[in-house]
């Protein structure tokens, strides 16, 4: 792996369930900074309620 020449008959071997496995987790790990789950990062708490899209006042309403 690190002289970028890895063995492909190793993970041809491996079951279908793992191959799917590591597909899948290798296509979390590239788009997880182009997500908003990068945001769990900054702040852990407020993530889980948060609403998808955020909408906010241009100006302040006077009451």
């Amino acid at each position: 792996m690190f002289y970028l020449n890895p063995n492909v008959t190793a993970a041809t071997g491996a079951p279908l369930i793992y191959q799917l496995h590591a597909i899948i987790s290798w296509a979390f790990w590239a788009t997880f900074p182009f997500s908003r789950l990068v945001h769990a990062w900054s702040i852990p708490l407020q993530y889980v309620g948060r609403p998808y899209i955020l909408y906010r006042r241009r100006y302040r309403t006077i009451p």
